[in-house]
């Protein structure tokens, strides 16, 4: 009897952790946007076939961010993409931290699209991140999700982005992960242009 409600503990065990991959967080939380999926016995090395970026725009006038420079208060459309030409599906998650610390910058809302994609408070961050695998359109995707900048005087927001094209296979074995990051400075001038700092 106890041998068997132990593998049944087991098994509920190695399934929640392999769940938590496909539908988020990862067992690693926000560090996750950072480090990318390379825990021992997730996803192995990244790899470059897959290419992650972001598109900052101003909510309000569609200005697309080219200077690095964020408006405090200002609430921009934050659009996550990754490609892979081999990808059957994609997960990825998104962390805003405060001149690259511990503290979050700004805030996240209204994520889309809502079916596969969603917020969620994940140690002390709140974190954009795939929810259920995301649909692959011609080796991409993309998604969205409003940023409402920091006050003034809050400095960089540093914005980390890991993307993992999977291959439907149930397992962690031959998905390809890989990360990128953007740091935006304050705007300390009233323009609220826009930018091209690694940003597509």
């Amino acid at each position: 009897m106890k041998r068997s409600l132990l593998l049944f503990l087991t098994c509920g065990i190695v399934y929640l952790a392999g769940s938590s991959y496909s539908s988020g967080p990862s067992l690693a939380g926000h560090v996750t946007a950072v480090n990318g999926c390379n825990l021992s016995g997730c996803h192995g090395a990244s790899n470059a076939a897959t290419v992650p970026s972001l598109v900052v725009v101003a909510k309000t006038s569609g200005d697309t961010v080219k200077n690095g420079k964020y408006t405090p208060g200002v609430t921009y459309i934050v659009t996550v993409i990754g490609s892979n030409p081999a990808a059957q599906g994609f997960g990825f998650i998104l962390r805003a931290s405060q001149n690259g610390g511990s503290a979050q910058s700004g805030s996240f809302a209204n994520p889309t699209p809502s079916a596969s994609t969603k917020t969620q408070s994940v140690g002390g961050f709140t974190v954009f991140e795939h929810k259920s695998i995301v649909p692959v359109t011609s080796g991409a995707f993309s998604a969205s999700v409003e940023w409402t900048a920091p006050a003034g005087g809050a400095g960089s927001a540093v914005m980390n982005l890991a993307v993992n094209a999977v291959n439907s296979n149930g397992t962690t074995s031959g998905d390809q992960w890989n990360t990128t990051s953007v740091t935006l400075t304050e705007n300390t001038t009233s323009s609220v242009a826009a930018i091209d700092s690694g940003l597509q």
